[in-house]
């Protein structure tokens, strides 16, 4: 699954106060105490968010808001 392969590519962390931003997936607040993950393309989720996004069983590893081939990230940040 792709969970496997995108978290450690991820930085992988729990919100120590408000992040002031929405996760990407659901919409909702990146709030004090929630596990988040922020993609090398730099979008953040939830981490149960992501969990439901990358554990699917035909999830690509890529981001679903931008597309970012997460298996890429050493080679360097997409164009815009």
């Amino acid at each position: 699954r792709a969970v496997k392969l995108i978290e450690p590519l991820c930085c992988v962390y729990t919100l120590e106060r408000d992040a002031g931003e929405q996760c990407a997936i659901c919409l909702e607040a990146l709030t004090t105490g929630h596990g988040a993950w922020r993609l090398p393309c730099t979008h953040t989720f939830h981490e149960a968010c992501a969990m439901r996004c990358f554990g699917a069983r035909h999830a690509k590893a890529a981001c679903p808001v931008c597309r970012y081939d997460i298996k890429r990230c050493g080679a360097g940040m997409p164009s815009a």
